[in-house]
């Protein structure tokens, strides 16, 4: 290490390995794995079990990588696997218009409902952001990189490598 450089604390220990996970953004934890030589990995741990080194990692965890590990049923908003909205606005008029007299308003205020939320959190997402739908209703809004998620029972979290 060069002279001056601050050395961050050792957050992880994986057998004899040492592991800094304390960084804000990608791009810190990048710099200070280059500027040190260090290498870039991906710890794995499920709830209540101990860390593993999941193995070298060269990009940041993704929505796409959380919303891979959520499920089938789980699709950015604004992706080829979404809701396809044209498709579930058409369903909402056939709703109105098939029957009118056998119309389940309340069914149909939920889907407006759901289809208000998912619009509401789409206009308040930031540029680096996700808004994750499950269905036909909304789900979450996550950063576009991250440097851990949890999903299910299992804690993703980018780390660099101190010492091997």
């Amino acid at each position: 290490m060069p002279n001056g450089t601050v050395i961050p604390e050792i957050d992880i220990t994986i057998g004899s390995r040492q592991f800094i996970t304390d960084f804000e953004r990608w791009e810190h934890l990048k710099e200070y794995a280059y500027q040190n030589a260090l290498t870039i990995h991906i710890l794995q741990r499920r709830d209540g079990g101990e860390w593993i080194d999941g193995g070298l990692k060269y990009t940041p965890l993704t929505s796409e990588d959380y919303i891979k590990d959520l499920g089938d049923e789980y699709h950015e908003l604004y992706s080829d696997e979404g809701i396809g909205w044209k498709e579930y606005l058409h369903e909402l008029v056939n709703r109105l218009s098939d029957d009118p007299q056998n119309v389940d308003f309340e069914k149909l205020l939920t889907t407006i409902s759901n289809i208000q939320e998912i619009i509401d959190k789409s206009n308040e997402a930031e540029l680096n952001e996700v808004v994750i739908v499950r269905g036909k209703k909304y789900f979450e809004t996550v950063p576009c990189e991250m440097l851990s998620y949890h999903e299910d029972v299992t804690t993703y979290q980018m780390a660099v490598l101190f010492n091997s």
